[in-house]
Order: structure tokens, then sequence, then C-alpha cells
């Protein structure tokens, strides 16, 4: 988790603003690029959001499709007002 984030947060904000917390910097970091990527093709289903975040950001663990692939996190829901929450399986 701390190799993705330090290639997509290069000066470390998101862990400054966690106080260290990798797992959290890393999950905001998920967040942040799912709630783009939300505003802009206005996906209703979890199933449509998570295969465009696996195409968009190839690099990062994949999010749940409930295909038999490897994935690194889950979307459990999106509320109104938009609210992602999601669960994380242990990267190593």
């Amino acid at each position: 988790m701390l190799t993705w984030l330090a290639s997509f947060d290069k000066a470390g904000e998101l862990l400054d603003k966690c106080e260290g917390n990798v797992k959290a910097a890393f999950a905001m970091m998920l967040s942040n690029r799912l709630y783009f990527l939300h505003q802009i093709h206005l996906d209703q289903s979890i199933d449509n959001l998570s295969r465009r975040f696996n195409i968009a950001n190839p690099k990062l663990p994949l999010a749940f499709t409930g295909d038999a692939q490897n994935w690194g996190f889950k979307i459990i829901s999106i509320a109104r007002p938009l609210e992602l929450s999601f669960e994380m399986e242990a990267i190593s």
C-alpha cells in the first residue's frame, strides 16, 4: 500500500493528513479517484463504477467486480449525497 501511495502522492500530503496511517491515506486516495470518476460519468451502479475504476487506474489494486479475479477493495454502497464506502482486502 505504501508503494502505491508513494507513487501517486509524491508530496505525502495524504499521509500527513492521516497522521501517518498508511491504510487511511490509501483509502482516501482511492475514495478521491472513485469520487472524480463518479462525478464525470455519473454511474449509478457499483459494478459500472468498479469496472470504470479498473480501466482508468490499471496500476492500482482492482475494484471488486464479481469476477474471479484478485481484487484489492470492494465498494459497498453509493448513497446520496454521494458517499462512497468500501472495504479493503489486505494487499501484500
